[in-house]
């Protein structure tokens, strides 16, 4: 698909030499525009996208590299809910509200990764349903054990979740 990219891009333009990222981020898997973040020549540019999100760039590379962790568990149709995750992200300190949304006792479970996915989705596309529609099946399995998940006891009373 990059061969396809890069070629149609030369028979269009001479300049810039290599297309813009908005055009390759077309192509790109989502590890692979994991790894591209993290693998920028200039922290500054890294900076400079996170800053977007309002979190540190070291934060953005290991919440990027491990929500493609999360997509990839997903995407192979493994056991997700009550997981351990094996790739580990640095929970963002700021904005200071969020980083007391985090249940910092639940170690690697699904609990921050939902928060942090909020958080982002809220950022990119506020107006977006995705929360109500994590709630709503959240109510549609009251027997799932969500302690498994690393929710903590009083999680539905946190103002981010009522929201």
């Amino acid at each position: 698909r990059m061969r396809i990219c890069d070629r149609n891009y030369r028979s269009r333009y001479s300049e810039p030499k290599l297309p813009p990222i908005w055009s390759i981020a077309e192509v790109l898997t989502f590890g692979q525009l994991s790894l591209w973040i993290q693998y920028l020549r200039h922290g500054l540019d890294r900076a400079e996208i996170a800053a977007a999100y309002g979190i540190d760039e070291q934060v953005l590379v290991s919440v990027i590299r491990h929500l493609s962790y999360v997509r990839n568990v997903c995407a192979h149709h493994s056991r997700l809910w009550n997981r351990e995750m094996t790739v580990a992200m640095k929970l963002p300190l700021n904005p200071r509200w969020l980083h007391q949304e985090f249940n910092r006792s639940a170690g690697n479970r699904l609990y921050n990764t939902l928060v942090v996915l909020a958080y982002l989705l809220d950022t990119i596309s506020p107006a977006s349903e995705w929360r109500r529609s994590a709630l709503e099946l959240m109510d549609k399995f009251p027997s799932v054990d969500v302690v498994a998940m690393g929710f903590p006891a009083d999680w539905r009373k946190s103002r981010y979740w009522k929201h």
